[in-house]
């Protein structure tokens, strides 16, 4: 019995064919074939049949690497699949701006290793908005590629790459990414070997990017890479050059695997580099010995790289101005590694538990425009290195282990702060406020206790619950000619009694 009409998919991939596939070859009476696969083969540089055009039902096929060659007939015209791989294949103009008109129900396009180089890439406007995949590397196309092909709403996946002349010239085709509005599904943009004019910030608003491949495009102009919060894995390039003007570059919060990254202290134009990533466990303490000269370096955030020691290639970054080295495992903090570092204005060591700092100078260490210091490390003490910095205007003890009074005696120090965190510590009294600009005073969560002391008249914020003060509020904290500035009052959870 012939059920040979009954037949809709042949998979005849890798098969061992030989020889050139015959015009009256049986399989074109599969009239009822839907998807084919050739790949493969070795149909010995034998041109397509036109009979390819009698298989109506014909949605897919695979013809990659069959050995097939010479002109790409227009009787396929009906695929929603095209898959071809043949380097002896041509695609002439007028054929293919017949095909993707009537290509309607297009929705894989796989043309590589195909001369195209008489296509003009405006035609790929005109094809089906509902193709998802198209790849196109190596096929010789050049000119202008248009980048409204990009906003097709259901594209998920571009491939280019273009190939090199006999001559050994690389063919010429000039992308241009949608600068506004470019959303949709796309998981996987590969575009290798093209000259691309510039990388829009656009290209933020892919949410569905999952494979970005711009592999070593020219881009010597670029200032500021930012990779951040994305899910990116693998392992950054071991060398990279042509990013002179390289000023900014953020990778943080991703899923990159362990590499020292030489590179990166050589690019002369650097002045941030963003904290690379939260599993970068090994990276800094590995180039942590090497003498790295980054003298335009002005930020640098190393928070959550597991680091267990201060880096020593941070002591001679004389341009630094801001350092994060918060939630590491950094135990020791001695003066003298700021030595070089002048212009230090923000220092973060937060949440290294536990944190000593050491005082080991001769003399003692005044950053003079240092300005915010972040130490939430579980310290017991105040030391000296803290004490002299006059410039503070930020102070975040939060979090730690201080003890004692604060008294007039002991206690003269932070005169210029205007903003203090002291909250969840052990300090028992309150008797004196040196910070006579103090604008934000957090002090709660301690264990003071006796009778409230008002706060600075130019004091704005006060939090001062959890602790155990008794007595009156003093009528001074609401007198508007000496504390005219209390926007936000915290006096909960003491023992207070009286009247308000």
């Amino acid at each position: 019995m012939d059920v040979s009409g009954n037949v809709i998919a042949l998979d005849l991939s890798f098969s061992c064919l030989v020889g050139p596939l015959q015009s009256n070859s049986t399989l074109f009476l599969l009239s009822h074939l839907r998807q084919l696969n050739l790949a493969g083969n070795t149909f010995n540089m034998s041109p397509m049949a036109s009979q390819f055009g009698q298989l109506t039902s014909l949605t897919h096929l695979n013809i990659s690497g069959s050995g097939f060659s010479g002109k790409i007939p227009l009787a396929i015209s009906h695929l929603s699949e095209l898959l071809s791989g043949n380097y002896g294949l041509i695609f002439e103009a007028h054929v293919f701006e017949n095909v993707e008109k009537t290509l309607t129900q297009l929705r894989h396009l796989h043309l590589s290793n195909i001369d195209m180089s008489s296509v003009v890439p405006t035609s790929f406007r005109n094809m089906s908005s509902d193709i998802t995949t198209r790849i196109l590397e190596e096929n010789g196309l050049q000119g202008k590629f248009p980048e409204d092909v990009f906003h097709f709403p259901y594209l998920q996946k571009f491939h280019f790459a273009i190939f090199l002349r006999e001559s050994g010239q690389e063919q010429e085709l000039e992308l241009k990414f949608s600068k506004t509005n470019w959303s949709g599904p796309l998981k996987s943009l590969q575009v290798r070997r093209a000259y691309l004019q510039e990388l829009p910030d656009s290209i933020g608003d892919l949410r569905s990017l999952e494979i970005l491949d711009l592999h070593l495009f020219n881009l010597t102009q670029v200032q500021f890479l930012d990779f951040s919060g994305n899910k990116l894995v693998g392992s950054l390039p071991s060398k990279v050059s042509g990013l002179s003007q390289l000023r900014i570059l953020r990778l943080h919060h991703n899923f990159l695997s362990y590499r020292v990254l030489s590179w990166l202290f050589t690019l002369p134009s650097l002045v941030q580099c963003m904290q690379l990533d939260d599993m970068l466990q090994h990276i800094w303490l590995l180039a942590s010995n090497a003498n790295y000269s980054l003298s335009n370096l002005a930020r640098l955030e190393l928070s959550s790289c597991n680091i267990s020691e201060f880096p020593n290639f941070v002591r001679n970054l004389e341009g630094l101005t801001d350092l994060d080295l918060s939630y590491n495992r950094i135990h020791v903090i001695e003066a003298d590694m700021f030595l070089k570092l002048k212009g230090l204005k923000v220092l973060d060591l937060s949440h290294n538990i536990p944190l000593s700092v050491r005082d080991n100078s001769e003399v003692d260490l005044v950053l003079p425009i240092l300005n915010s210091l972040l130490l939430s490390c579980n310290i017991t003490e105040l030391s000296n290195f803290l004490t002299t910095q006059e410039s503070l205007e930020v102070l975040d003890l939060s979090n730690n282990n201080i003890q004692g009074q604060i008294t007039e005696q002991e206690n003269n120090w932070g005169s210029n702060l205007l903003t203090l965190d002291l909250s969840n510590n052990l300090l028992t009294a309150l008797e004196y406020y040196p910070w006579k600009s103090i604008r934000v005073l957090v002090l709660g969560s301690n264990l003071l206790e006796g009778p409230l002391l008002a706060p600075p008249p130019s004091t704005m914020v006060f939090i001062i619950s959890n602790n155990r003060l008794n007595g009156e509020i003093p009528s001074s904290i609401c007198n508007p000619e000496s504390s005219n500035f209390i926007v936000y009052l915290d006096l909960s959870y003491n023992n207070l009694s009286g009247a308000i």
